[in-house]
């Protein structure tokens, strides 16, 4: 008898925006998905215990950009998430997010740098669970920067 796996929270900033491919991975590793358009106004779950885990992605916006409702909630929810030890991975906007709800500063990239394209990903040396090869092309649009907070794990630069 298989057990069914909770599902996987896919928490999006944008109207275009989509969760892309990670959501046919996630399916293809047996884990159902579910996604929050939260510039939709999809509100943040009460029960964070329902699902697997939980990948917040991208937008043009900034984590410094609290007095948009939705970042303020996500940035004050983030750190019940860390707290039940859920799984939790921040794209773009949504690294920026987590890196600030747990204290790191979130600012203009030091050489005044803004990548718009696609540049490369590389995996962090000693990180294998991902599943992802060393480097990859995948398309950049942001000029901050941000530090990792205290306990969290650089998966890829």
């Amino acid at each position: 008898m298989s057990s069914v796996k909770r599902p996987v929270l896919l928490l999006t900033h944008v109207a275009a925006g989509d969760v892309g491919q990670v959501s046919v991975i996630l399916k293809n590793l047996g884990y159902p998905v579910k996604v929050l358009r939260l510039n939709k106004g999809d509100q943040l779950p009460a029960n964070i215990r329902d699902y697997s885990g939980i990948i917040a992605f991208g937008g043009p916006m900034s984590a410094n950009d609290d007095h948009i409702e939705y970042i303020r909630s996500e940035l004050d929810w983030m750190p019940k998430v860390v707290k039940e030890r859920i799984p939790l991975l921040g794209i773009c906007l949504g690294a920026q997010i987590l890196a600030r709800s747990l204290g790191a500063d979130v600012r203009k990239h030091p050489d005044g740098l803004y990548e718009f394209g696609y540049y490369p990903v590389f995996r962090e040396t000693g990180v294998d669970d991902l599943g992802m090869p060393m480097q990859l092309q995948v398309f950049h649009r942001h000029g901050e920067a941000f530090g990792i907070p205290s306990g969290a794990r650089r998966l890829v630069t």
